[in-house]
């Protein structure tokens, strides 16, 4: 259930069918992919392999906490620290509000940034939708160019209708 402890273990093959039954004999209740995917989206949650690639910078995705600017030397530690002192994201991982029904990966985000019959822009591309059950309302997780990430601002999904507004990094999708 939302909000309850909860863990994410990996284990060996052989040993999954052992631990499996250890722990749901102990009472533990397995949740699934489904809620996992409920809770990134509530949490702003990145996930390897859907949301973040070799492509993306650890500050793109939200994960400070996942590297240190003070300890050794690591790949990539240069471009990680000059990003931590000059800033210039040219993207970044938010939360939106969707539609109810799944958005499709690679799904992007466009606006008219210069008035009614401007353009459309295209702004950002969705990378995950969940079903944020506390705020009963979808969500994507998308990438959105910089000087375009203010709360409340919305895009259109792809060629439209449906559309897609910003919550703000510190607003739970709930």
């Amino acid at each position: 259930m939302a909000g309850s402890p909860g863990y994410r273990l990996a284990t060996h093959p052989d040993a999954l069918t052992p631990l499996w039954t250890a722990l749901t004999s102990a009472g533990a209740t397995p949740v699934g992919l489904a809620v996992f995917d409920a809770l990134r989206g509530d949490n702003l949650w990145a996930q390897w392999g859907v949301d973040i690639d070799d492509t993306v910078y650890p500050q793109e995705a939200n994960l400070q906490d996942a590297f240190s600017l003070t300890k050794g030397c690591y790949i990539g530690q240069e471009v990680v620290a000059k990003i931590d002192t000059y800033g210039g994201l040219n993207k970044r991982l938010l939360a939106l509000k969707a539609p109810d029904a799944p958005v499709p990966m690679g799904t992007r985000l466009m606006r008219q940034t210069d008035g009614p019959d401007s353009e459309w822009r295209d702004l950002g591309v969705v990378t995950t939708w969940t079903y944020s059950f506390p705020a009963d309302h979808g969500v994507v997780l998308a990438y959105v160019k910089r000087k375009h990430q203010a709360q409340g601002t919305t895009f259109r999904l792809g060629d439209g209708p449906d559309e897609a507004t910003i919550l703000t990094p510190e607003e739970p999708a709930s």
